[in-house]
């Protein structure tokens, strides 16, 4: 990296940075100094906004991984449970049938016992 403070004062220590009596060479060559002094800063600054530039987009980069990681988990968690509920499902509608068809056997053969049993009259004992 460039010591421009140490730069600068190399430039004034050469009697560049003054301009009382300076013939017009000297100004063309104080002026290319500046101008290459000026260059300089820009590359450097511009060296420096492009290594920021690529350690955001490699942080980028990363946290696109990390989300495409989770995202991925996620739908396959989801897909699990949706799995899971559909057989729970599947599961309690079966119970449910089972449970009507034990209840339908059940007053089916109450019934049926009930046919079977012969009829007993009613005697109102009053009525005698």
């Amino acid at each position: 990296m460039i010591d421009f403070v140490h730069l600068r004062q190399v430039v004034m220590a050469q009697g560049m940075g003054t301009t009382n009596h300076q013939t017009p060479q000297q100004l063309a060559d104080e002026a290319t100094k500046k101008r290459e002094i000026r260059l300089m800063k820009n590359r450097e600054a511009a060296r420096h906004c492009r290594v920021k530039k690529k350690e955001y987009l490699k942080c980028l980069e990363e946290r696109v991984q990390i989300l495409e990681s989770q995202n991925k988990k996620l739908i396959e968690e989801l897909k699990s449970l949706q799995e899971f509920y559909k057989s729970s499902h599947v599961t309690m509608a079966m119970q449910q049938q089972q449970q009507q068809q034990a209840a339908a056997a059940a007053a089916a053969a109450a019934q049926a016992q009930q046919q079977q049993q012969p009829k007993k009259e009613y005697h109102d004992p009053d009525s005698r």
